[in-house]
């Protein structure tokens, strides 16, 4: 399982591949909850120093807030 990324840094050293795990590994799990981190983890990812930014645009043009979600 992979584990969360905590820096923008750290989501730099090899963001597609990163993010094909975290693909892979969403599929095969249950729950919203958790689909929730996934999405937020590859955001996170693929975004790095842009994650905040695309968050706030996102909320702002959906009127939702931006669910960060349970590590499964």
């Amino acid at each position: 399982m992979t584990a969360p990324i905590t820096s923008a840094d750290e989501a730099a050293s090899d963001p597609v591949s990163q993010a094909i795990e975290l693909v892979l590994d969403a599929a095969a799990t249950d729950g919203d909850h958790h689909k929730d981190w996934f999405f937020d983890q590859i955001l996170k990812t693929l975004a790095a120093d842009r994650y905040d930014e695309l968050v706030t645009q996102w909320q702002h043009q959906v009127g939702h807030l931006w669910e960060t979600g349970t590590a499964p």
